[in-house]
């Protein structure tokens, strides 16, 4: 892990994420937008998505 983790307000009910992360694959932040509204999270980066696990539906 690096330094930590924050959540920005971005919009009336959108947040970015990032987690700060280290490892052999990733060097930096792991970014995601949630969106409350619609109860969505998208990965913004590569490195929030080797980090994510979709579901089957």
């Amino acid at each position: 892990m690096g330094k930590g983790w924050s959540a920005t307000k971005t919009a009336a009910e959108t947040y970015t994420v990032q987690l700060d992360i280290a490892d052999a694959a990733n060097d930096g932040p792991a970014i995601w937008q949630a969106d409350l509204n619609s109860r969505k999270v998208r990965y913004v980066n590569m490195a929030a998505k080797s980090m994510s696990y979709l579901p089957p539906d």
